[in-house]
């Protein structure tokens, strides 16, 4: 069963997506740039520090249990990492332009021209963010449990 998701979670992805597109508007290093970068950061910092993410003696043991026996999960993302960095070293052998073999920072360079692309890598990097206080409000709901 699935629950739907609520008013709050729908107001704050609707936020958090226009914030992103203003951000990624911001010309390249000037001050605004930076100013968008670091609200996020430093907004995820203290809710992490809210959660207990810095102060629980508890969090590396739980970390530990719950990476015990992913190494069968991790192990496609593995390969792709080293299929990645194989591509990548190959690219950059050519001579970083090569048409045939694109680097992963080529693929990248061309996201970033256009702003669409910008907002998605700037989502994404909200949502690693987010995982890493999730995983903090997680921990806390099962040490409530037990």
């Amino acid at each position: 069963m699935t629950s739907r998701p609520t008013r709050w979670v729908i107001v704050g992805g609707v936020t958090v997506a226009a914030y992103a597109w203003l951000a990624t508007s911001a010309r390249p290093f000037a001050p605004w740039a930076y100013a968008a970068v670091s609200v996020p950061v430093v907004v995820t910092l203290a809710l992490y520090a809210v959660r207990g993410g810095f102060s629980d003696p508890d969090a590396t043991n739980y970390y530990r249990h719950r990476s015990l026996g992913t190494a069968r999960g991790a192990a496609p993302w593995c390969g792709l990492f080293i299929v990645a960095l194989a591509l990548e070293i190959v690219g950059l052998a050519l001579g970083g332009r090569s048409k045939d073999v694109p680097t992963l920072s080529t693929t990248v360079d061309h996201l970033l021209v256009a702003h669409w692309g910008r907002w998605l890598l700037f989502l994404w990097w909200f949502w690693v963010g987010a995982r890493a206080v999730e995983g903090m409000s997680q921990r806390r709901r099962e040490k409530r449990r037990s």
